[in-house]
């Protein structure tokens, strides 16, 4: 690895192993790390090991630390960080994301650079699937790790896709890039339209069908090219990629020719949601490349949310949420004063549209005070794309008007 300052590092963090890319400025492309110098393969078991809490190792490590030397071994990390149960090891509870923090940690050894957190600039986790549970405990390792929450981010491997894609090949921003996800012996397809119409132009990732192949070599080949034939149609497609375990070029004979069609370029490998979390690390912090796409996805938060209120004596629209971002990242704070008001007023109105509409929120019980005493700290963040939960605290007004201590919450959907 040639980078030692302003690491860019996107992580897939999968159902059973996880892997690293890391930017490289030199080649200007998304670089895996192999897990062993010499040997391509970068992906590594979502695993951990310790005898004492405080030495750990992860990975092929912790498999034969664990067999061998008798450590505590904890597996199947990211089905454990889809939940909230405390897990023991090692005469400790610790929470998921704390063992995600430490599984992480122990896997940016692979970077071979001494004191590796403090030379990334931004952070990218992929995963199969977004949840507000995985959410929590993945910015749980990253308070642990010390990162800044505007240099870390999660993402799911759909999003992924797309910054793969679109990042380094031009040619996939005017037509359909099409994709083969294999899981043993099921195949799915999936695509990506492209609306130019609109400004920024609007991605969007769309399934498609899915079939069961068979055992038999010829037979495999000839199922999947039938649903080749059926998902590509005579659509125009710049690119086609193809992912995960089942698929091989030894049985994939006609299939891969017919692939390759009218031009299309064919890629496969297993690295693909890795380089575009890492691509996607790069567009957060430096050059943004794609600020002239929207990826239009399913975590995405398609309102604008705001209140009309004094800002500086003068009655205006304040901003706390654009749309246009995923909800795990659409979190806002601030503080106002009440004018004689006994509730708070949100303003919603959807991204491509001017009407707006106000969504009240009563406070029973708030002390009555003369207009302009009573000073509010609204707390607004996402729980999913189309829902909002807001917490606003009752902080009175300096010594004259204490804070009465009380707290509302309310969760809404758009």
């Amino acid at each position: 690895m040639n980078e030692t300052r302003n690491i860019l590092l996107g992580f897939e963090f999968g159902r059973t192993s996880s892997q690293i890319c890391y930017y490289n400025r030199q080649s200007d492309e998304a670089v895996s790390l192999p897990v062993k110098v010499g040997n391509p393969d970068a992906s590594f078991p979502n695993c951990i090991s310790t005898s004492d809490g405080q030495n750990w190792h992860f990975g092929p490590e912790a498999e034969y630390f664990s067999s061998q030397r008798g450590e505590t071994f904890v597996g199947n990390l990211y089905e454990l960080c889809q939940g909230r149960e405390a897990i023991p090891v090692a005469g400790k509870e610790y929470e998921p994301g704390e063992l995600l923090s430490v599984f992480i940690r122990e896997s940016l050894r692979l970077l071979g650079l001494s004191n590796p957190l403090g030379r990334i600039t931004s952070f990218m986790l992929t995963a199969p699937r977004i949840s507000k549970t995985l959410v929590d405990n993945v910015r749980v390792a990253y308070r642990c790790l010390g990162f800044r929450p505007e240099r870390c981010s999660v993402q799911a491997y759909e999003e992924s896709f797309f910054y793969e894609t679109f990042s380094n090949r031009v040619e996939n921003r005017g037509r359909k890039v099409g994709l083969f996800v294999f899981e043993n012996q099921e195949v799915s397809f999936a695509r990506l339209d492209v609306d130019q119409k609109t400004r920024p132009a609007m991605v969007s990732y769309v399934s498609g069908q899915r079939t069961v192949l068979s055992d038999d070599p010829m037979k495999r080949d000839q199922e999947f090219c039938d649903l080749i034939n059926q998902s590509l149609d005579n659509g125009v497609y710049a690119s086609v990629y193809l992912v995960g375990e089942g698929f091989s070029r030894d049985w994939a004979k006609q299939s891969v020719t017919l692939l390759g069609k009218s031009q299309r370029k064919v890629f496969s490998g297993d690295d693909l949601y890795a380089r575009g979390a890492c691509q996607a690390a790069r567009e957060r912090v430096e050059e943004r490349r794609l600020k002239s796409f929207l990826y239009m996805g399913k975590d995405m938060v398609r309102h604008n949310v705001g209140m009309d209120m004094l800002i500086n004596g003068v009655k205006g629209y304040y901003p706390l949420v654009f749309g246009g971002i995923n909800w795990y990242d659409a979190v806002a704070e601030c503080e106002l004063l009440l004018d004689g008001e006994d509730s708070l007023k949100l303003v919603v109105g959807e991204m491509s549209a001017r009407d707006r509409r106000v969504i009240g929120m009563k406070l029973p019980g708030l002390p009555e005070r003369p207009p302009k005493a009573t000073r509010l700290a609204v707390h607004l963040e996402f729980t999913s794309a189309r829902q909002m939960q807001i917490r606003v605290t009752d902080l009175g007004f300096g010594d004259l008007y204490p804070s009465s201590g009380k707290v509302w919450q309310e969760t809404m959907i758009n």
